[in-house]
């Protein structure tokens, strides 16, 4: 539920700010440590953080951030269709 709502705000965020560029910066080989690099980044994640009601780990933070960026890059029905394709071992 917490990374939902944070995807919801971040992409009702990036509606409101449609020029806005926020940049992130992560770790090869470490998933859930992001940094954000300006001040768009920060606005987004302080939205986002705000909206799990600041129960939310790093991971969340990271995977919510690349959803939000991903959407708002390949649009809504991408999204879906990446989402929907079957993954792992026996897909």
């Amino acid at each position: 539920a917490a990374c939902r709502a944070m995807v919801k705000a971040g992409m009702e965020w990036l509606d409101a700010h449609p020029d806005a560029d926020p940049q992130f910066h992560g770790y090869k080989n470490v998933y859930g440590v992001i940094s954000e690099d300006n001040e768009d980044a920060e606005a987004l994640t302080k939205a986002m953080i705000a909206a799990a009601d600041g129960d939310a780990t790093g991971a969340m933070h990271q995977a919510t951030v690349s959803a939000c960026l991903f959407i708002r890059k390949h649009g809504w029905e991408e999204y879906k269709r990446q989402m929907s394709e079957p993954r792992g071992a026996n897909a």
